[in-house]
């Protein structure tokens, strides 16, 4: 017979919905009935969906099963992600929110908590940078390209013992992308600062639609634009996207190139 739910929770990701169930176990993960590595074939995937149990030393202690709907790889791993988190937070008490949390700031419920500090000040984040104790500093800066961030960077990268997470998409040329492609040393004001700390990222976290939602979408115009342009994203993946809306809706797409000029045209 199977051992109660410890609790169940909901993740939302984008188009996809996780319900999850945490069970006392060894740590193995089914989603609709389909064992982890087959549900999600790639490491990638694997590794977004199992973080919050990997930060929690937890991976042996609970059993995952969840049942999903909706959406496409990335946004079904983020969503069971979240789910997962969620059921982490209800089951550790110092995680817990002091009182009941509004319907419409339930989104940030997992950072109320008496762990949370928030460094509003310059000096603050001074001390913050000169203290040795144990943190996690969330940095707004994703691209780690300004900001008191970089004060924080240049103690963290040449510590090993230190990671550095980058949960989204790193343009290029910025110091983010510089770290997750390996970068060595990076210059921080004027100055070139080894990078001996791990460094992480998490494509999950990323708030823009995917292909397959970007399709969706534009089937549900009423009459398709005379043309489409893709002005975002990694120069292959442009392309991609742009012969799947060629190929797939029959639109007239292209790719907005550097300095290009067009003659816009209002149609009635």
């Amino acid at each position: 017979m199977a051992t109660k739910p410890l609790t169940q929770t909901t993740g939302r990701r984008k188009e996809s919905v996780a319900r999850v169930r945490l069970r006392p176990g060894t740590g193995k993960i089914t989603i609709n009935g389909r064992e982890f590595d087959n549900y999600f074939p790639t490491a990638t995937s694997r590794m977004v969906v199992a973080e919050p149990l990997r930060l929690t030393s937890t991976e042996e202690t609970y059993d995952v099963d969840a049942t999903m709907d909706g959406g496409g790889v990335s946004g079904q791993a983020g969503a069971l992600r979240m789910g997962i988190a969620r059921a982490l937070i209800e089951l550790d008490p110092e995680m817990r929110t002091p009182e009941p949390v509004r319907r419409e700031n339930r989104a940030v419920a997992a950072f109320a908590t008496d762990r949370l500090k928030i460094v509003a000040s310059p000096q603050q984040s001074r001390e913050l940078v000169n203290s040795r104790g144990p943190a996690i500093v969330i940095s707004s800066s994703g691209m780690a390209t300004g900001g008191r961030v970089l004060h924080h960077l240049e103690v963290a990268l040449p510590r090993p013992e230190n990671t550095v997470l980058f949960v989204g998409f790193q343009s290029a040329g910025t110091r983010g992308r510089q770290l997750i492609e390996g970068a060595r040393s990076v210059r921080i004001h004027g100055a070139d600062v080894p990078v001996n700390a791990r460094i992480a990222r998490l494509d999950s976290m990323s708030a823009h639609a995917d292909s397959t939602e970007i399709l969706r979408w534009l089937r549900n115009f009423q009459r398709p634009p005379s043309q489409t342009y893709i002005v975002h994203g990694e120069p292959s993946a442009a392309v991609a996207l742009q012969q799947k809306i060629s190929a797939e809706l029959g639109w007239n797409a292209s790719v907005a190139a550097y300095l290009r000029q067009v003659q816009l045209q209002v149609r009635k």
